[in-house]
């Protein structure tokens, strides 16, 4: 039998690769497709309190089906408006919340800032290095896929850094995340120390910050997913185009998480003040850090540190529009008009409470949360 010539086994080798780059599109294609029904849906079901965070994070993409025809440009365009894009757009929300959550910090707002512009100039470094190092090349004759072909591109080791450092941002986000609440937070069903409160009784005692930190985390949890499987893809699919099949599911990991942490987090608190009929210049946030030492002198006369201690019963109640907090026994009856008091959730349970932070648009009340 006659051995195959090198012709032979090289344009078997060829048809081989064109095979695969056939599976490798399709497959790309039907991610792609998928991802833009999931975008269409997003879109549509929160247009109407989410219009610019739609158009901003979730419709970028899109647009560049309108903007770039030519193929040099469009190489450049898609290397800027795929995941860097996104991921500049969706983690600048959740570190608005990050932020907010440690009450303002300087400290916190420097950490932030050199971590977003590091991965920033990292990621458009190295983007713009990818893009120009692959060029157009004619098509073949009879080339069964469509688009416009490009040589392979290099700086490999430069994409792999850039995922790793993607991974450790959001690792590192993430432990702040947890150092946040962890201290003030157990697994256990009865609290020990008096400012440690149970998970479980968490989202009674303050639905705002249990979606928070819920969504938080699994928002960290499915970036940090996205960027591992990316890693992954460079590593073991180097030089197939079923690479983008893992940017694509990234940018709507970043467009839907980080628009829905927005607003779960607005729903929280719309539900929160409907529900308890708040006046609307309340702004109900219980917050999870003391701060009486260094805001005390903003505190009210009528709430301090000195008659709220370890075992007091705390009542937030409502009367003739008037929202108070009360330590120790109070006589309902002699409230004039008391329209209405909210014992199963206001009332603290079986901990031990020390002084509360009630932050208001009109009042400011500190004292220490749960």
């Amino acid at each position: 039998m006659a051995s195959a010539s090198p012709s032979d086994a090289a344009a078997a080798a060829e048809l081989q690769q064109l095979v695969q780059a056939i599976q490798d599109t399709h497959v790309s294609n039907i991610c792609t497709g998928g991802t833009g029904r999931s975008n269409l849906y997003q879109v549509l079901s929160s247009f109407r309190g989410n219009r610019c965070l739609s158009f901003g994070v979730n419709s970028s993409h899109e647009v560049s089906f309108t903007l770039t025809t030519g193929a040099v440009r469009w190489r450049w365009y898609n290397g800027f408006n795929g995941t860097l894009t996104s991921a500049v757009f969706g983690e600048a929300m959740f570190l608005m919340r990050l932020y907010a959550a440690y009450q303002r910090s300087t400290a916190i707002l420097i950490v932030i800032i050199i971590l977003f512009l590091a991965e920033f100039v990292i990621g458009t470094v190295t983007a713009a290095l990818v893009v120009s190092s692959f060029h157009v090349v004619p098509r073949p004759p009879n080339y069964p896929l469509p688009g416009c072909l490009f040589t392979p591109p290099k700086h490999v080791n430069l994409s792999l850094m850039v995922w790793a450092v993607a991974m450790g941002v959001t690792c590192v986000y993430f432990l702040l995340i947890l150092y946040k609440f962890a201290r003030n937070l157990s697994v256990r069903k009865n609290a020990g120390p008096s400012n440690v409160v149970p998970i479980w009784e968490l989202q009674r005692i303050s639905p705002v910050v249990f979606s928070f930190l819920r969504d938080s985390a699994f928002y960290f949890f499915l970036v940090f997913i996205g960027n591992t499987m990316n890693l992954v893809f460079e590593l073991v699919f180097a030089g197939r185009a079923i690479i983008p099949m893992g940017t694509v599911w990234l940018m709507v990991i970043y467009a839907l998480s980080a628009s829905r942490l927005c607003l779960n987090t607005r729903g929280s608190l719309h539900r929160r003040r409907s529900e308890y009929e708040l006046e609307s210049g309340w702004h109900d946030i219980i917050e999870l850090q003391d701060r009486s030492r260094s805001s005390g002198q903003r505190t009210n006369t009528n709430i301090s540190a000195a008659n709220i201690t370890p075992g007091s019963t705390v009542i937030l109640a409502k009367s003739e529009g008037r929202v108070g907090l009360h330590c120790g026994a109070m006589d309902l009856d002699a409230v004039d008009a008391l329209e209405y008091t909210q014992s199963s959730y206001f009332r603290t349970r079986e901990y031990e409470v020390e002084p509360w932070t009630v932050v208001g648009r009109k009042t400011s009340q500190v004292g220490r949360a749960i």
